[in-house]
């Protein structure tokens, strides 16, 4: 889990390269997210959701989390305005500063994975359900850019076919 957190970052600056300014804000419909609204999510997702939700479960189950609210911060920090390259690079920061703290959890070995905060809103959540979340977050929001691209390619391509390439 480590490796796959650990290379997320360039991942994502790979995934954006050779993107214009107009592509990484491109929605295909206004309730959609653009890429740079993505990205900006991770960033903010690092700071406030998974890694100290993690870390509060892991030193004190019982211990409340901080409420956030992830589907208004699009429009509350205006996300489709951020910088692309102060994005990733925030990001990255954060990952760093993160895994910092979860290598040294790892290293100690006196974790208790199955430590569980009950979520006031969903089933009780233990500490390697958190993990197992965090790691699937970023897979999920990767596919979420590749179907943006997928979808600008149409987008650049109208009146012509993509169904040669496979489906979708």
């Amino acid at each position: 889990m480590i490796a796959m957190l650990d290379a997320f970052p360039a991942v994502l600056r790979a995934v954006v390269v050779g993107l214009s300014d107009a592509q990484v804000r491109w929605k295909p419909s206004p309730g959609d997210w653009s890429i740079i609204e993505v990205l900006r999510h991770l960033e903010d997702e690092e700071h406030e959701d998974f890694p100290p939700r993690l870390r509060s479960t892991l030193e004190d189950p019982q211990r409340k989390w901080e409420p956030i609210e992830p589907q208004a911060w699009p429009a509350d920090r205006d996300y489709a305005n951020a910088d692309l390259a102060a994005t990733l690079d925030g990001f990255a920061s954060e990952r760093a500063r993160t895994l910092a703290w979860f290598r040294g959890v790892c290293e100690r070995g006196d974790a208790d994975w199955t430590a569980s905060y009950a979520h006031w809103v969903q089933v009780e959540r233990c500490a390697g359900d958190l993990l197992a979340a965090w790691v699937a977050h970023d897979q999920l929001h990767l596919r979420q850019i590749t179907k943006r691209r997928f979808q600008l390619v149409a987008k650049a391509c109208e009146g012509f076919t993509l169904d040669y390439a496979g489906e979708w």
